[in-house]
């Protein structure tokens, strides 16, 4: 087995455990649990070999198991050894040979099958069963012809002393473990063998024993006379894995086609209650071959059918099968985690009651996963009566100049590292001297006297103790025995390179001052917290700075003032898009889609009743872009939420994680996934818009050479792709002549089955186009091997001049990228403005020049984009189907992470975002876009809004400088990945429906509900323009957020929390039912919920479940619906801090339209008051005493509104407001914001004057 350690499978960054040092076993990596740093929260805590094994035969884990009683993993092995180890650091314990002796060495008898109960260990051995105390020594070695060959064994869950065993002669046996004997036995019918043995009960008195067998065939049996009660076929082949929760039966196995066995794709899930009922069976990635539940993670995630799958390949991940019953797909708990073990495949797997994961291979290594920070086998151990068998470390010391500095960028790290008696690991990061004991070992590292010099080389992400450098130690600010000290810009905190990296400058985000450049770039929010990297002042007339990712500060997000968007949008029309979410790079392509003015009405218009359907979500985001502005940035939650339940989308590398694809790749694959899927979405009887406006109609023909038979096959695509010359004297080529390749060219010949001759032959082939589309996108093929050379992409004197200078500043590294744009902008640049495509004999691509007299407006002269259809009459230019003339619309560029940043990996990365670069999208916008709102003058003063080309980076919007910006590519700028052109006729080809958004209140709301009493009544009036409505909402939490916590108790948020929609009552504020429930659902969540925070939320667990719940419990995009339709009837919504409610749910009110009792009743720039102690000061009333209920809460605003309009205008005046607000604030602070019964507050109805106002 390759035992070199790879750095995601240790993403924390750990050291050398030296309890466990031992001159006759490997050393094993014990990282420092850190699990804020997962996505999923799971990662490799170790991975050692099992036990001494038997010298010269093959160790290969066969078996693992967990020990009940002690922190112990048993596994066992392909030669006959038994080992134990104990859990928390891989300790070896014990190591017992169990095999029959053989004169011949090469004659070994495996571990089949281990169970450990509280007083001894099993192993299913080919002599029969072999039992052995926790010592490794012998109890007994039981042998029989109806128990040779054993293969699965299982403990009676209501007595250990009998155990169920079976094996490859078709009997099926009850031992009693005490008088050594066998009580039932029976012969096993339809099998040539048994593979997996179960003992399920289903409850206190009654139990089941349960055989996988070797002919796919599942046998049911009763322990007490081991008579087969039921049976099911699963599988054509063998089943390799079964397991049991419940009355869910999970099985893996091989299946048979023509003769030839294959792993099954699907795990089968059973009933056991109902097996004559079929029930979905749950497709994974990788043809799995072992299974089994995790009670662990079903508890924590409030289910009872967390599975583990695991392929022999290492494919593994845990999904939730609890509601498979129901017609609902497993949903993945975790991502999928691909394990490595070099050349070698995976055997078994084993999970402990504390959620402790082991898996062996055939390299007779143990892998060790956890989600927790501690490694537990069972929740309370008996302690072992062992010592550990390696040597104790001398006392740990404190020293001062032992600080693990960390990236934070502007904190200070509060970490330090204690110093064991031996010398430390010298690091080329740190600057520090090199030194070495001997010329034999590494000049980059110092290793403890004693210990092998191969240790480093075998785990090489180990983090050993660091030693900073001598200038850091002295500016430390010493506190006790401790010191803290400004982190360096060359430390990357949990790198995998991070101590053999050199040093390097901290990008442009870091905390810096230089003259040039003037203020230190810092968030520029008043509220923001300590490390959080977002340029202060960016220059967006400067092209090099539009294109920077810019970081939100999450601490302004969640406070009540927010994140201010606006002085990072020029545009004062278009609405950004938030970047603190996983998967946001699919940002570019949204906004592309959103400037697409056919497209964007056909999305609008879309309506359907699935539940998670990316075109509605996808037209509910295009609807937040038309109520949102420049102050406005909206969240694409739901969207990516939607995009993450679609099939396939994580097997295509398109989500966030380790197997991912690198940004510029995963751009094109998306945008080419999601046209395919919101054409799939679109049923309409004329065509899907999306194949009107993106279809091309293309012929694939060829000839098998030896038949000569012609064959013809006809698609229509909706992207393309562009083919680079491989010979090095066509790589000038124009983009003309690269795209008349791309569009026709002579495949590569293949072998291909001819029907005609019945056999494979050698086939060439050529593919052509027939018709041109409205829309051409083209993807740039960023992994080909020309691309870089295309588009002149390669190293650039200053590029090398940087990285040979690591040290340089910043100011250097701003510079270059300066001189870099604009020696780009300055270039002759190779995409082309406008050009004309024929098709009609070959394909023949021209660059259309911007003098070209057929195409001008008939006012000023100028060349009229396509979607401005209104600007010239177009019907003399359309060309039909075979010639286009072509505008550039839009492209998509992959900006990189920058040479003196700090460095990572482009697959994602829940700790620091923009790692790897990020996406922006140029788009030249549609008229009509900028004719929709009218900007002042005072507001118009900086900003260029008859600009036709703008830039959207995220929330950062800005115009550009034509489109030679735009064209303009630089390796260390911007690297081009899609690009579209549009017809300058694609009005005249492309029919415009109508956007509605209005839809039928009533119908949408629905007749009163008897059950639960809302709903509209009949005959009452329709809520309209101005109607006041109450509103409120309940969250739970469905993802806790992520942070880096300091020494000093300071934290930095780097992935925020995750909330869920779970209930939402709408009350009247109008007419006679005023106070009285319009809508009151509870929304069924469907990612697990981690905490209900009953205290604040008043849901319980249950109250979501739509087979528990006692309430309605309806869908989210039905709750969407009928918001979005109050909202479009012009309704005006009342509650009390809506704002953070409506971020929730992902949901855009425009100001006018929103009422917060928060804004209401708040001195400036004093504190917030809370809606209880406002409730209960001001109607005399007490609510959330116990917990709180959104219709309480909801009416409780509705009157404090009442209260407002009767202090400001009808009963009192501003005065009185003003006077009895401030007398508000002074009970609050004398009163610690809470009622004092005996001293209630009492409005005071007189002015500052002394006038008696009218009441």
């Amino acid at each position: 087995m390759n035992n070199n350690f790879h750095g995601h499978s240790y993403p924390h960054g750990g050291e050398m455990n030296p309890n466990t040092y031992n001159h006759n076993q490997d050393y094993q990596y014990v990282p420092n649990a850190d699990p804020h740093q997962e996505v999923s929260g799971w990662y490799e805590v170790s991975c050692v070999e099992a036990g001494a094994g038997v010298p010269g035969r093959n160790d290969a884990i066969r078996a693992l198991a967990f020990d009940p009683v002690k922190e112990l993993i048993w596994a066992g092995t392909a030669g006959g050894m038994l080992h134990s180890h104990f859990a928390s650091d891989m300790t070896r314990v014990v190591s017992s040979y169990v095999a029959e002796p053989s004169a011949d060495p090469s004659i070994t008898d495996d571990v089949r099958d281990i169970v450990v109960s509280s007083h001894s260990v099993l192993a299913a051995m080919g002599y029969g069963l072999a039992v052995l105390t926790r010592g490794g020594a012998f109890l007994a070695a039981m042998r029989a012809d109806t128990i040779k060959n054993a293969r699965g064994l299982a403990l009676n869950p209501h007595s250990e002393s009998h155990v169920c065993i079976g094996g490859e002669s078709r009997m099926l046996a009850i031992i009693d473990l005490q008088q050594e004997r066998i009580l039932r036995q029976a012969t096993l019918r339809g099998a040539t063998g048994v593979t997996k043995a179960l003992w399920g009960a289903s409850d206190a008195t009654s139990s089941l024993a349960i055989f996988a067998t070797s002919t796919g065939r599942i046998s049911f049996c009763d322990p007490a006379t081991m008579r087969e009660i039921n049976a099911v076929a699963a599988f054509a082949g063998a089943t390799t894995s079964i397991a049991l929760s419940g009355y869910f039966l999970a099985a893996t196995g091989i299946g048979t086609r023509g003769g030839v066995s294959y792993f099954e794709q699907h795990v089968k899930i059973f009933d056991i209650r109902r097996l004559d009922t079929p029930m979905p069976s749950v497709a994974y990635q990788a043809p799995p071959m072992y299974v089994t539940f995790d009670a662990y993670s079903s508890h924590l995630h409030n289910t009872n059918g967390a599975m583990w799958i695991l392929s022999p390949e290492g494919l593994l991940q845990c999904m939730d099968i609890s509601s498979i019953a129901n017609g609902t797909p497993a949903y993945p708990i975790t991502e999928p985690i691909q394990l490595d073990a070099g050349s070698d495949v995976f055997t078994c797997m084993a999970v402990s009651p504390s959620g402790l994961l082991t898996i062996g291979d055939t390299g007779g290594f143990i892998h060790e996963w956890t989600s927790t920070d501690t490694v537990k086998v069972n929740d309370s151990s008996e302690p072992l009566w062992l010592s550990p068998i390696t040597t104790e470390p001398p006392s740990p010391s404190l020293r001062l100049d032992a600080i693990l500095t960390s990236d934070i960028g502007t904190t200070i790290p509060k970490c330090a590292l204690p110093e064991y008696g031996h010398s430390y690991l010298t690091d080329e990061l740190f600057g520090t001297q090199k030194r070495s004991d001997s010329p034999t070992q590494p000049s980059h590292h110092r290793i403890k006297p004693g210990l092998p010099e191969s240790l480093y080389e075998r785990h090489p992400y180990a983090r050993f103790p660091l030693r900073v450098r001598d200038d850091i130690s002295a500016s430390a600010k010493r506190h006790t025995s401790v010191g803290y000290a400004q982190a360096p810009h060359s430390f990357v905190r949990n790198s995998e390179e991070g101590h053999k990296a050199s040093p390097v400058v901290k990008g442009m985000y870091g905390k810096h001052r230089n003259k040039k450049y003037g203020k230190p770039m810092s968030s520029g929010t008043p509220s923001s917290s300590k490390g959080v990297e977002v340029v202060r002042k960016l220059d967006l007339s400067k092209p090099y700075f539009r294109s920077y990712y810019v970081e939100m500060d999450l601490v302004a997000w969640e406070s009540f003032e927010g994140f201010d968007f606006l002085k990072y949008n020029k545009s004062a029309l278009f609405c950004g898009l938030e970047n603190a979410l996983p998967n946001v790079y699919v940002n570019a392509a949204v906004q592309v889609l959103y400037f697409t003015p056919p497209l964007r009405r056909a999305i609008g218009s879309h309506t359907c009743e699935r539940q998670w359907c990316i075109s509605c979500e996808l037209g509910f985001l295009f609807h937040m872009f038309d109520l949102g502005g420049a102050g406005m940035a909206c969240e694409a939650g739901n969207f990516t939420r939607a995009f993450m339940t679609m099939a396939n989308a994580g097997a295509l590398g398109l989500l966030d994680g380790p197997h991912a694809l690198p940004l510029s790749q995963r751009i094109e694959n998306f945008s080419r996934y999601l046209l395919e899927q919101l054409h799939q979405d679109d049923h309409s009887h004329e065509g899907s818009m999306v194949s009107n406006l993106f279809g091309t109609e293309t012929v694939s023909h060829g000839t098998f050479t030896p038949s000569k038979t012609n064959w013809e096959r006809r698609s229509r695509p909706f992207q393309h792709t562009l083919t680079y010359e491989n010979d090095e004297s066509k790589q000038h080529a124009s983009f003309c002549e690269l795209l008349e390749r791309s569009f026709s060219q002579d495949l590569d010949p293949t072998r291909a089955f001819c029907e005609a001759t019945g056999q494979f032959e050698t086939m060439t082939q050529r593919r052509d186009i027939r018709s041109l589309p409205n829309l051409l996108l083209i993807g740039c093929n960023s992994k080909a091997p020309q691309y870089e050379r295309w588009w002149d992409l390669s190293d650039k004197a200053d590029d090398v001049y940087i990285r040979s200078r690591p040290t340089a500043s910043q100011q250097l590294g701003i510079e270059a990228l300066e001189k870099a744009s604009k020696a780009a902008m300055e270039r002759p640049h190779k995409l082309i403005q406008a050009m004309l495509v024929d098709v009609t004999d070959g394909v023949s691509v021209s660059e259309l020049e911007g003098d070209d007299e057929s195409w001008r407006t008939a006012t000023e002269g100028e060349p009229c984009f396509g979607y401005d259809k209104n600007e010239v009459e177009m019907g003399s230019l359309n060309k039909g189907d075979q010639s286009a003339e072509y505008d550039l619309s839009f492209v998509i560029a992959h900006v990189p992470q920058l040479e003196f940043e700090a460095g990572g990996s482009d697959r994602g990365d829940t700790g620091r975002r923009n790692i790897g670069g990020h996406l922006v999208s140029y788009i030249r916008v549609p008229q009509e876009y900028r004719d929709r709102q009218k900007v002042e003058k005072s507001q118009s003063k900086d900003m260029n809004l008859g600009a036709d080309w703008w830039c959207f980076n995220d929330f950062v919007i800005s115009p550009c400088d034509g489109f030679g910006e735009v064209a303009a590519f630089d390796k260390r700028w911007k690297k081009p990945c899609l690009i579209g052109f549009v017809r300058r006729d694609v009005w005249q080809r492309v029919k415009a429906c109508k956007l509605e958004h209005n839809a039928n209140v009533r119908e949408v709301l629905g007749t009163e509900d008897r059950n639960a009493a809302v709903g509209l009544r009949p005959g009452e009036e329709v809520p309209g323009r101005g109607t006041l409505l109450g509103l409120d909402c309940e969250f739970v939490i469905v993802g806790r957020d992520v942070a880096e916590i300091f020494g000093d108790g300071t934290r930095k948020v780097v992935v925020p929390s995750r909330m869920a929609l779970a209930r939402v009552s709408v009350i009247r504020g109008y007419g006679d039912l005023k106070g009285t429930a319009l809508i009151d659902e509870y929304v069924a969540v469907r990612e697990p919920v981690v905490d209900y925070v009953t205290r604040f939320s008043g849901i319980a667990e249950g109250d979501l479940d739509v087979g528990r719940s006692l309430y309605k419990v309806t869908s989210l995009k039905s709750v969407y619906k009928k918001l979005r339709c109050l909202l479009d009837a012009g309704c005006i919504f009342v509650g009390h801090g809506l704002k953070s409610d409506f971020r929730i749910i992902n949901f855009v009110v425009p100001p006018e339209q929103v009422i917060d009792t928060v804004t209401l009743f708040r001195v400036s720039k004093k504190r917030l008051l809370g809606l209880r102690f406002l409730s209960n000061t001001l109607l005399g009333g007490d609510i959330q005493s116990v917990t709180h209920d959104s219709i309480e809460d909801a009416d409780a605003a509705l009157q404090l509104y009442g209260v407002y309009m009767k202090l400001k205008g009808q009963g009192g005046g501003p005065d009185v407001f003003e006077h009895n607000l401030k007398r508000l604030y002074t009970y609050g602070y004398l009163k610690g914001w809470k009622v004092d019964v005996e001293d209630p507050f009492v409005i005071d109805w007189k002015d500052t004057a002394g006038r008696k106002s009218d009441e």
